[in-house]
């Protein structure tokens, strides 16, 4: 990944047109590693943008959420009941593959919940 990248990795707070001028520009294995860099920095007042990143890149398969916030896991999950995507979700060692997704709520914070730790509460 090329040097511009650098100051974004490592401020998610960084200017959000240089940072949508670069995703434009970035290849599909940079946006790979972009989405996964950014999945574990995001914070909730990054969230709608990263669910429009992930709307462009996600598909149907597997998803390795290893290491991301809450805030990019749930993301991750209304987009992909949003694009009616069968996606399984990987965190370690673990794997979760919905049948479907919920939206809202507290069932949204359950799945994100047994993603992130295993545990269904």
């Amino acid at each position: 990944m090329g040097t511009g990248w650098n100051h974004l990795m490592n401020d998610v707070r960084g200017s959000v047109e240089d940072f949508l001028s670069k995703w434009e520009e970035a290849d599909e294995i940079e946006r790979h590693e972009i989405v996964d860099q950014i999945g574990r920095r995001l914070t909730v007042e990054y969230y709608h943008l990263f669910a429009d990143i992930l709307a462009d890149s996600i598909k149907t398969g597997t998803l390795d959420v290893t290491g991301w916030t809450r805030e990019a896991v749930k993301a991750a999950l209304v987009v992909c009941s949003e694009k009616n995507l069968s996606v399984t979700f990987k965190n370690g060692n673990r794997t979760v593959a919905p049948v479907s997704y919920p939206r809202e709520g507290l069932m949204l914070e359950m799945f994100v919940n047994a993603i992130m730790t295993g545990v269904w509460s």
